[in-house]
């Protein structure tokens, strides 16, 4: 899973101006007839400014960082979407071989959709944003026909297609006194998110004449949208709502660690306008706040600039001003004063001053307001201050609350078969029985006071006597042969058992036992042997054997080397450190962020025992549309709201308490081979002695009689 720890920052690259539409607000209406597009030698070039800056940031650090390169225009879809695949080809050998996530979203008006662009939205790009007004009529082509009807028809296609989407509504006079009705249609459509963007600042003086709005009218806005939020059980994640309601509860949770943005420390957003030139997200085409020019200029140098130390200075001197007096400060990070977009909504034609911004317009009232709901509902007790539980709350209110949905109750366990099962392949097919186990069922770790209050809220974990598996269960699960040809290997939801050659444990066994990480684990060695000079020439070794288990040829990528002390019963974390007791339970991986159709599709992993004793690998034989479908959910509407499936497993375990988790045995000097973005798992160090120590690579993997013949050794050895 992705680690809490992971930095993100935002490239919004401005492929093209080009457009065909002529909203009437639009910030690059001057710009809309330019069909200059970025070269793919530029992007080329920019890609490798920003791979080197933050790989030194991530050996600097060790914090893996997440970039996410979102595509605005004019119309990022009136470019071929050919330019897309080469563009996305580009980014796999550049960043391939480096610890980082990359993403790419596209914001796009919807007016272009062929089979090529569904394909590109489907398969292509991780997110999609439409820009979506419904009232005012203000987004029209050339001819100044409005181009709604066309986007509505399409967004059925997206729908029909399966293809998750959220909407950007940018609000003007035309429309702000109708923003209910907007969240009931986007209720209707069922999307993920939609954000209320007030009406930013224009191409030119006097452009927004007639729909201009105030800063004012945007706070009352808002304000309906915070009761319409909650007092409804609208699953649709609203922004900036949503936001502030977190904030305050963050406000309100005793030692929440505040939360501070800081330009110079990390810069979370940077424009990249069609030539190059990066600005901040607050000052966009500006002349005198250009950082530079990153086709040409490496990014460290533009980030040490003197514009970009001027520009952080400012930034450092608004929140100074503005947000250190605010009792929110902490919980809201300063964010939008550090980044000067509460600018947008205006008093009148005058323009506010971008670095004498007297007040926090927007974000301020909104907090406060917010804070007085919550306590009018009882969700904060207005006397003590404190956060109350739910069922307190909706006693405490005369308002409607949103009520927590009742629990279904436990369903019969359903029937093993070919079809409800996955398939468990080992290198000693002879051994494969006798290393399972299944567990009595599944509960959530809130349920058992000796390890709850060290897992999340919504932890789900194996309920135990532990047992032998029946031979019905035995004959569902255990192959009793090897594939006899790799190409039989189903990636999403084959698991297997290798063991890897004497020459490439070695190396890791003598470092671990230099520094004594498989004998004690602390603080001070968890981590002690990366920096041992062997480390690098021992991965490489690793990656050259795995290869021969690659189902594509592809190099494996090393993902961390993970420790957990004994005694555990499940050892995955929310955050990487293992002093830091926040354990996720049983959970689903989403390394590759596929699509509940395309899970399978996803690269699996292969987890190497470096320890000195067994570990055991837990898992639930079901692939993620297995458990989907025995949940009663329905094709295509349900799916359409999982789309990624992520919370299919717990809906799952919620349903099926009864159901078996399995736990697999794996030796030291062994590995296995699954496929984690498909199916709930975790790991136990129960009945450990010494640190669970093991190694996850990432790849398309499996193996057959092929793969293991050559090198078939005895089961069960011990370091």
């Amino acid at each position: 899973m992705v680690s809490a720890d992971h930095r993100a920052v935002q490239f919004v690259v401005k492929v093209s101006k080009f457009c065909n539409l002529r909203c009437r607000y639009c910030y690059e209406y001057e710009e809309l007839n330019d069909r200059e597009i970025i070269t793919q030698p530029h992007l080329t070039q920019m890609y490798q400014h920003i791979a080197d800056y933050y790989q030194t940031f991530d050996q600097q650090v060790d914090q893996p960082v997440d970039i996410e390169f979102i595509w605005h225009g004019g119309e990022p879809l009136v470019i071929s979407p050919d330019f897309y695949w080469q563009t996305f080809d580009q980014q796999d050998q550049i960043f391939g071989h480096l610890p980082f996530h990359i993403s790419n979203t596209v914001q796009t008006n919807l007016t272009l959709l062929d089979s090529e662009r569904i394909r590109l939205l489907s398969e292509g790009f991780d997110k999609v944003g439409v820009s979506l007004d419904l009232f005012g009529g203000l987004r029209v082509n050339g001819s100044g026909m409005d181009s709604q009807i066309k986007v509505l028809k399409n967004l059925d296609i997206l729908r029909a297609q399966h293809i998750d989407f959220g909407c950007i509504t940018v609000l003007t006079q035309l429309n702000i006194h109708r923003i209910q009705e907007m969240m009931r249609f986007y209720e209707r459509l069922k999307i993920s998110s939609v954000r209320f963007l007030p009406l930013f600042k224009g191409a030119f003086e006097g452009q927004h004449q007639g729909y201009e709005i105030t800063n004012e009218e945007v706070v009352e806005a808002f304000k309906g949208l915070v009761d319409l939020v909650l007092t409804s059980n609208s699953a649709i994640n609203i922004e900036p709502i949503s936001t502030y309601i977190k904030q305050i509860i963050h406000h309100y949770t005793p030692a929440a660690k505040p939360a501070f943005y800081s330009k110079r420390e990390w810069e979370t957003v940077y424009v990249v306008n069609t030539n190059g030139d990066i600005f901040s997200d607050g000052d966009p085409y500006e002349p005198e706040f250009c950082y530079g020019n990153l086709f040409t200029t490496p990014l460290s140098d533009i980030i040490h600039s003197p514009v970009h130390q001027a520009v952080i200075d400012a930034a450092e001197q608004r929140t100074a001003s503005i947000c250190n007096s605010c009792r929110f400060y902490g919980s809201c990070s300063g964010f939008s004063i550090a980044e000067n977009n509460q600018a947008q909504g205006q008093q009148s034609e005058e323009k506010l001053d971008s670095y004498n911004q007297p007040q926090c317009p927007i974000d301020a009232p909104m907090l406060a307001f917010v804070e007085r709901r919550l306590k009018a509902l009882g969700i904060i007790n207005p006397v003590t201050n404190r956060l109350m539980s739910p069922a307190s709350a909706a006693q405490s209110t005369a308002q409607p609350v949103a009520q927590p949905v009742a629990q279904p109750a436990a369903q019969p366990l359903p029937a093993y078969s070919s079809e409800t099962s996955v398939r468990l392949y080992c290198y000693d097919p002879d051994s494969l029985t006798s290393r399972v186990q299944y567990s009595a069922g599944i509960c959530k770790a809130s349920t058992l006071p000796q390890v709850s209050s060290t897992y999340i809220s919504a932890a789900y974990v194996p309920v135990e006597p532990w047992r032998e598996l029946t031979p019905h269960e035995a004959e569902s699960l255990c192959a009793p042969h090897l594939l006899s040809d790799l190409s039989q290997w189903q990636l999403g939801s084959d698991l297997g058992i290798i063991r890897l050659t004497e020459d490439v444990i070695s190396p890791f066994i003598e470092i671990f036992e230099e520094y004594g990480t498989r004998h004690h684990l602390s603080q001070e060695n968890y981590r002690a042997h990366t920096t041992h000079p062997r480390w690098e020439k021992t991965l490489a070794d690793v990656r050259a054997e795995l290869e021969r288990y690659s189902l594509q040829g592809l190099a494996p990528e090393i993902l961390s080397l993970a420790s957990a002390s004994p005694g555990l019963r499940t050892v995955t974390q929310e955050k990487m450190n293992p002093f830091e007791r926040e354990f996720v339970g049983l959970h689903l991986d989403s390394w590759d962020k596929k699509p509940l159709r395309r899970r399978h599709q996803s690269r699996n992993r292969i987890c190497i025992n470096l320890g000195r004793e067994d570990r055991h690998f837990l898992f639930i034989p079901l692939t993620q549309v297995q458990m989907f479908q025995m949940i009663g959910l329905s094709d295509p509407e349900d799916i359409y709201r999982d789309y990624r499936g992520l919370h299919i497993g717990q809906k799952f375990m919620e349903r099926f308490p009864d159901y078996p988790v399995a736990k697999l045995r794996i030796a030291p000097g062994e590995a296995y081979i699954a496929p984690t973005d498909n199916m709930i798992h975790d790991a136990t160090s129960i009945g450990k002695r010494y640190p669970d120590v093991a190694l996850h690579i990432t790849g398309h993997f499996g193996f057959s009689v092929q793969q293991v013949a050559p090198h078939r050794v005895l089961v069960g050895g011990r370091v």
